[in-house]
């Protein structure tokens, strides 16, 4: 396939994602038309990738109606609200999967979502819209990681567990089978979670307890 990519986020994940579209087997470099971003990044970094900064979102609307987009951005909330707004222009979403990760068969994976190295993902899992899952990751079976959500490296989720829309859990955190974080949580690095996390609440600590109501 010879469409062009752009990755949305200049930032450290967003670099990481192009990272892993280099690994890809048979990538061809040409494909990859740079970087927007809204703020200010770092163009000294992006530039070490031999790769440009193109400008901000505003920029969707021009790009060639064929051009594929991968959101490298750690904010769930912002990651949906620029899904919409690249989708409703037509563009389409590019899942990022990196060859030294390991999913079964049975997985099923929403459009945009990146999966980094050493990831291992098992049977029956359902992975949402535009999820993240950072390098390291253990995913056990019959986990559901709902759209937007974001896991940082070295988190082990337990079989059977839920982890909301656009929800974050931390590096290193663990939780237990057949916990369920709603949406717009926050589970806090190293944290062990031994039961249910409510909508909207940081957790943190071993054993994970509530520490803020957020929104």
């Amino acid at each position: 396939m010879s469409y062009p990519i752009i990755i949305i986020g200049a930032g450290g994940f967003g670099r990481h994602a192009l990272s892993i579209l280099r690994a890809t087997p048979n990538w061809d470099h040409r494909r990859f038309l740079g970087f927007l971003d809204d703020g200010q990044p770092d163009i000294e970094r992006i530039s070490a990738l031999d790769a440009e900064h193109l400008g901000s979102t505003q920029l969707l609307t021009s790009l060639p109606k064929d051009t594929h987009y991968v959101i490298g951005i750690g904010d769930g909330l912002v990651r949906e609200s620029i899904d919409r707004t690249a989708a409703q222009i037509g563009l389409q979403p590019e899942t990022v999967i990196h060859p030294d990760s390991s999913i079964a068969s049975d997985v099923t994976i929403g459009s945009g979502t990146v999966i980094c190295a050493g990831a291992r993902i098992t049977t029956n899992v359902a992975l949402g819209r535009h999820v993240h899952i950072n390098m390291n990751v253990t995913v056990g079976h019959d986990v559901n990681i709902k759209s937007y959500a974001t896991v940082f490296p070295l988190v082990a989720l337990g079989g059977e567990a839920t982890i909301g829309e656009r929800t974050t859990v931390g590096a290193g955190a663990t939780l237990n089978p057949g916990i369920t974080t709603g949406e717009d949580s926050y589970v806090a690095s190293g944290a062990v979670v031994l039961g249910d996390v409510p909508p909207s609440t940081l957790v943190a600590g071993v054993p994970a307890t509530t520490k803020k109501i957020l929104g």
